[in-house]
């Protein structure tokens, strides 16, 4: 579980990452809120002092436009 959460907090920091390089104008908050959650509950996530559970992995996954097979192989790590 803590392999995933590590490696999906990863995969959350790139995204906000890429998406700012792009627009040289994006913030944190506008990022949360393209993923449709808190961006309290989102840093928390990104900070690694909340748990990432399948349920949050699936949507935040989709939103960032994961693959349906990357989420799956995301969710088979330990």
């Amino acid at each position: 579980m803590k392999q995933r959460s590590e490696y999906f907090k990863k995969i959350l920091t790139n995204e906000y990452q890429r998406r700012l390089q792009q627009t040289g104008k994006y913030s944190f908050r506008a990022f949360a809120h393209s993923l449709e959650i808190d961006p309290s509950s989102l840093h928390d996530i990104m900070k690694g002092e909340r748990k990432v559970g399948e349920k949050v992995i699936r949507k935040l996954g989709e939103k960032i436009g994961m693959t349906l097979a990357e989420v799956e192989e995301l969710l088979a790590k330990k």
